[in-house]
């Protein structure tokens, strides 16, 4: 019998941590049952099995599905999760995994006093860094396991015929993300003609959407810029592929990453990515593709920099991927894990 490994998160919604527990979904199930936890569905639970997936939104509710199931791994995404745990008599082992950035760890602080927590899992070395400095390194191992791809995910795609330059931001539109300060690289280089295609929104505020609205479309451009709110994941492929074949790439700006999931899927399907040296980011590219984190005019003349020169362009893409292949190749992602696991049992 397969042992059960439990899987639990705060929200089910289209990409971020979804993304990599649909990616588990299949590569895990050869060696462990595995069981997804909700607190809340954001539209992400209709992407899992039906069989797959518990939602549970009150304390009562998530200690008596921790009961059911019967974990032999319980793993905790993030905060949240552990009482109800504790509650349903703590069974199996407890493995944490930290994917949120530097502004949201203050969860962390309480698990120093924590009861038996077997292993924590990041999936950059730099968040792993920032665990060990806060102590926690005393209270279980740390292990780094990077994200990881569905197989066959980076299949080619088929590009459309953009009429300019994409600038492709993708992310939700809370101020940490930085989609101010993307729109504000967008009218900066509207001079050189390019079409700003923003991705995100679905689960933001009204005022963010508004003030967002309000940025990107209250003033003329050479080129209408798109927003999209929800793209299927499977269909982020094309519009990778799109701005990497417009002569375009994806701009990062947030104030912190850990490891994110967008630059990787971006530089799998060769879309050039420029980015804040911040978090975890420098794990994942070359230095060329980099720029100070808060620095707009670094930022604006390394995208202008790329837009203009194919040849460097092409060669932050050809590094991206050079980096992030032997990272995330999904035949590589349950041993890594089950290697993070021996430490904990």
């Amino acid at each position: 019998m397969r042992p059960r490994i439990v899987f639990a998160y705060r929200y089910a919604s289209p990409g971020g941590p979804v993304t990599q527990l649909l990616a588990r979904l299949e590569l895990f199930a050869s060696h462990f049952d595995v069981r997804m936890l909700f607190e809340w569905d954001l539209g992400g639970v209709s992407l899992f099995p039906p069989d797959i997936v518990t939602v549970a939104p009150s304390f009562q509710s998530q200690v008596d599905a921790i009961a059911e199931l019967k974990p032999d791994v319980f793993v905790v995404i993030d905060s949240g999760w552990r009482e109800p745990w504790i509650r349903a008599g703590s069974p199996g082992k407890l493995v944490m995994e930290v994917h949120t950035t530097t502004a949201n760890l203050t969860f962390l602080d309480e698990l120093r006093a924590a009861q038996r927590i077997d292993l924590f899992i990041c999936a950059s070395k730099y968040l792993a860094s920032l665990l060990a400095e806060r102590g926690l390194g005393d209270i279980a191992p740390i292990a780094v396991v990077p994200n990881t791809l569905r197989s066959g995910w980076v299949e080619k795609a088929d590009p459309w015929d953009a009429p300019a330059p994409i600038l492709l931001w993708i992310g939700r539109l809370e101020p940490h993300k930085g989609v101010r300060r993307f729109i504000a690289l967008c009218d900066a280089l509207d001079e050189q003609n390019v079409l700003p295609m923003l991705i995100g929104g679905t689960n933001d505020t009204d005022e963010e959407v508004m003030d967002t609205v309000e940025r990107l479309y209250g003033s003329p451009r050479k080129q209408r810029p798109i927003w999209l709110t929800k793209v299927p994941h499977d269909r982020m492929r094309r519009i990778y592929a799109s701005a990497a074949a417009s002569g375009g790439m994806l701009v990062m700006t947030s104030d912190n990453e850990n490891f994110p999931n967008t630059v990787v899927e971006a530089a799998m399907m060769g879309c050039p990515v420029v980015a804040p040296s911040v978090g975890g980011i420098p794990e994942l590219l070359p230095r060329q593709a980099l720029f100070p984190q808060g620095d707009d005019d670094a930022a604006r003349a390394l995208i202008s920099r790329a837009l203009a020169d194919d040849a460097f362009r092409t060669s932050i893409a050809d590094g991206a991927r050079a980096i992030i292949e032997p990272l995330v190749r999904p035949e590589d992602a349950l041993p890594a894990y089950l290697a993070a696991l021996e430490r904990a049992l």
